[in-house]
């Protein structure tokens, strides 16, 4: 198989692969705003780009994968103070994510990963996941890729705790791998939040106790919420393989029936 992309095949070509009991992949992702330095697509592109090329890996190592057209728009009322971002309802959100694995299993597709690239969306996922399992009674597996690589980027960052939030030197290293272009490096400045509190912080690692509902625009007037300056294509190639690699596990896990 050398066409991983669901919408790209035909229907033929599609339920033959089912037959091979595949992990078909969906990415949800977002339109949201990244700063002055980042396109509003950043988490949609990051995402589609892990899942395909998980899905070429995993197929290298004889675990069938499809990817399906990213869910390109999510839950982003937090950033709807800066222009050109796009949010759903949660009731919209639930509703899509539903259809579209709803759709998956009646072909007869049983595996289905949830690939979330976008932070706002995290709740809302898992509560999809939950609803399709009651409803249907199969369970699809939800990830957000960075819970995947913790460690990695632990022991790579250069940034201190609060310089990894929203396009920060994550984000903006992991477009710097993808297209350097669309990344606008003249735009670059830090706006770092350090942790004042111990129950929660903005900083995409903290190990927040409590959960709250903040608009960005409150934490950062630029919409930045750490170190872009620290970015560098080699920490986003870096973080993009151990990304790759720990989906290719996770599908692995999946198609054998272990998750």
């Amino acid at each position: 198989m050398t066409n991983h992309r669901w919408a790209e095949l035909t229907s033929p070509e599609v339920a033959a692969v089912i037959e091979r009991d595949p992990v078909v992949i969906v990415p949800l992702g977002s339109v949201e705003q990244h700063g002055p330095h980042l396109p509003l697509a950043t988490d949609t592109d990051i995402g589609l780009a892990l899942a395909e090329a998980a899905a070429g890996a995993a197929e290298q190592r004889g675990i069938p994968v499809l990817t399906t057209p990213p869910v390109w728009t999510g839950y982003s009322p937090h950033h709807m103070d800066f222009a050109g971002t796009i949010s759903l309802e949660p009731e919209t959100f639930l509703a899509l994510v539903g259809d579209i694995v709803g759709s998956l299993y009646r072909h007869g597709v049983r595996h289905v990963l949830l690939l979330n690239s976008h932070g706002g969306n995290a709740w809302l996922a898992k509560a999809a996941a939950d609803r399709i399992a009651v409803q249907v009674g199969r369970s699809p597996i939800l990830c957000t890729y960075w819970d995947l690589v913790t460690d990695e980027v632990a022991a790579a960052r250069r940034s201190p705790p609060g310089g990894m939030g929203h396009a920060c030197e994550l984000e903006t290293s992991m477009q710097l791998r993808l297209d350097p272009a669309r990344v606008r490096t003249d735009q670059l400045a830090s706006s770092v939040i350090a942790p004042t509190n111990p129950y929660h912080h903005v900083e995409m690692f903290a190990s927040n106790r409590v959960a709250l509902y903040k608009p960005f625009k409150e934490y950062s007037p630029s919409g930045v919420i750490g170190d872009p300056t620290l970015a560098t294509p080699e920490l986003g190639e870096r973080i993009f393989q151990a990304t790759v690699e720990a989906i290719v596990e996770v599908c692995t896990e999946i198609h054998h029936g272990r998750l």
